[in-house]
């Protein structure tokens, strides 16, 4: 029995790409491979981010890359980088709506 078969989540055909509320995409052998080998040791999240946005940006021959899961986190943070226009101070105020309930003041 395959895991969604275990959590009763039954399978669908995707025919409209890639789209985050079908799963994603599937992931291919070599993506597969590097998730494996990452699974076996810790690291530094920030140096992971900034590492993958660096190769992200010299493979797409850009001057930066930043690297998010979905499309909605792209959208959030593209129109934060729009309102913020390089001012990083501007990003470190705005409000938290998180689940807590704080932000930064």
């Amino acid at each position: 029995m395959k895991i969604y078969e275990r959590l009763g989540v039954r399978r669908v055909v995707n025919a409209e790409a890639e789209l985050t509320r079908l799963g994603g995409s599937l992931m291919p052998p070599p993506v597969l491979q590097a998730m494996r080998e990452a699974a076996e040791s810790f690291c530094d999240l920030h140096d992971l981010q900034r590492a993958c946005g660096e190769r992200i940006a010299s493979l797409t021959r850009n001057e930066g890359a930043y690297l998010c899961n979905g499309a909605a986190s792209g959208l959030f943070l593209a129109t934060l980088a729009c309102i913020a226009r390089g001012d990083h101070a501007s990003v470190a105020r705005t409000p938290d709506h998180g689940s807590t309930g704080s932000g930064a003041r």
